[in-house]
């Protein structure tokens, strides 16, 4: 897969029994990336096959609670959504959840990107996501504090999810952020004062925020970038928690 890429993941409630959010996050995405159609899956001999009637194939899934992974057959154009439920115990708060994944190229226009980030969001009822370009979402993995692991400099260590306290509260930041109203609420945004550089590059989708932190890709060789992102930590130290 191209490391021109941008990956989200997106947590909210797990599906329930008459649970409609799978067909309801991939039609998002789709409308939010026009020309993208999401009907193809990977077969039991590792190919990609069209599916014939995607809907009524995304509602039997829903029907067992689960959302399997769906893709554009576009190679040039490859975008691609899946579902799962980690187990409540690695979670904050021991409180189970829906985990949504979702791969874009980063060439799609930034509007897009952030659209899609919003509209993922409020179809699987998230309390928040974070989409960032594979480069940047592997160096923030690595502040997640494990036993032996070294810390990216400059950026702060953060807690496991599994010592997070709040499910409302992010793991992590990214490069576009999904923030629910509650989660926004929880974070104190915005502040008018403390804010201001951030709603400008910030979106109102339904009530919830997609919160961008740069105007370019987040690139973390980049000095500039993260310091903004070692600042913007430091506006919110709930985030992730501390080490």
């Amino acid at each position: 897969m191209s490391t021109s890429r941008v990956t989200g993941l997106f947590y909210g409630p797990p599906l329930a029994d008459g649970d409609h959010r799978t067909l309801e996050i991939v039609t998002a995405l789709e409308a939010a990336v026009p020309g993208v159609r999401l009907d193809h899956v990977v077969t039991s001999a590792g190919t990609a096959g069209a599916l014939p009637d995607r809907d009524a194939f995304l509602r039997e899934a829903s029907a067992r609670r689960e959302f399997p992974f769906v893709f554009h057959g576009d190679e040039a154009r490859y975008v691609g959504v899946r579902g799962r439920e980690p187990p409540a115990i690695l979670m904050p708060a021991r409180q189970a959840m829906l985990e949504v994944w979702v791969t874009l190229p980063l060439a799609e226009p930034v509007a897009s990107l952030a659209e899609a980030v919003g509209q993922i969001g409020n179809a699987a009822r998230a309390s928040w996501g974070a989409a960032s370009p594979i480069a940047a979402a592997a160096t923030i993995a690595l502040q997640i504090m494990f036993a032996g692991r070294p810390l990216p400099a400059g950026l702060p260590g953060l807690l496991p999810p599994d010592k997070l306290l709040d499910p409302l509260v992010p793991h992590c930041l990214g490069w576009l952020n999904y923030w629910s109203e509650r989660t926004a609420h929880e974070l104190g945004f915005p502040d008018g004062a403390r804010d201001a550089v951030l709603l400008q590059r910030s979106l109102r989708i339904g009530n919830a925020w997609v919160v961008r932190l740069t105007d370019e890709p987040l690139d973390l060789e980049r000095d500039d970038h993260r310091a903004l992102l070692r600042d913007i930590y430091d506006r919110f130290p709930a985030i992730g928690g501390r080490v």
